[in-house]
């Protein structure tokens, strides 16, 4: 084995730029609540999720140089998210291609096979993989907002039935208020009782309506959570890395 670890202060320097393109994207995304999706989101997602490889990258080398591990193809971090790779063995076929002979040094390709997207807690890493490869050299990443509302309207509608809860409510134009019903339940407006089937009734006094929204960006043609997936690279990556260099000292 080699000593040789000359990525790693190269490595920890992008981390902690990926920590403060994290707040940068935070802050961004809340801009973005209040007027329509700017380029310099777009831009500072490709430069984040560019970083995350590269770090992982960076390591790989790393790892191959200490090892003294010959690749035939380019050195890589080995990722499988291909649902016929998503096990041992596709892993092992991935580290062939990208670290060919690491399967020779078993405690770091246990670990590096221990934070596979086929386990629990890693399946960002494959959403992270699939997004760098498809748009690295194409375009910038395309997001898009996702908003779910829930409304309560308080004291107006009880359900009678198994459940003991609210029904799903949402609003019309204007007062109208639409009940969807559930099959088997009755549904009661006061002392009216309406029939399980969708109907709409206006009310003449004044309603106490509580309205919350989400707000998500989600990938284009994805169902990607962008906001989730790069808190996931910030919370996981930095102890990847930490837990890889221990291997090489």
């Amino acid at each position: 084995m080699a000593s040789n670890v000359s990525n790693k202060n190269y490595v920890y320097f992008v981390i902690e730029k990926l920590l403060d393109r994290y707040n940068e994207l935070t802050k961004l995304y809340l801009q973005s609540l209040k007027k329509h999706e700017s380029l310099s989101l777009q831009y500072e997602m490709k430069i984040y999720l560019g970083d995350a490889i590269s770090i992982l990258d960076y390591c790989a080398h790393d790892i191959a140089d200490f090892y003294v591990i010959k690749c035939s193809h380019r050195t890589a971090f080995p990722i499988v998210y291909l649902d016929n790779d998503m096990n041992v063995q596709g892993f092992g076929r991935k580290t062939d291609n990208i670290l060919s002979g690491l399967n020779s040094h078993q405690t770091i390709f246990a670990y590096l096979e221990s934070v596979q997207p086929y386990k629990e807690g890693f399946e960002w890493m494959a959403d992270v993989a699939k997004l760098n490869n498809e748009h690295k050299h194409v375009r910038l990443v395309p997001q898009i907002q996702n908003k779910i509302h829930s409304i309560l309207i308080e004291g107006v509608i009880g359900m009678t039935g198994a459940e003991d809860k609210q029904p799903t409510i949402s609003l019309g134009s204007g007062s109208s208020i639409e009940i969807p019903g559930d099959k088997g339940k009755k549904i009661i407006y006061g002392d009216q009782e309406l029939s399980p089937l969708s109907q709409s009734i206006k009310s003449n006094r004044p309603l106490d309506i509580c309205k919350t929204t989400w707000v998500d960006f989600r990938f284009e043609n994805s169902d990607i959570s962008a906001r989730y997936l790069i808190k996931k690279i910030r919370d996981n990556l930095p102890d990847i890395v930490e837990n890889i260099y221990k291997f090489l000292s």
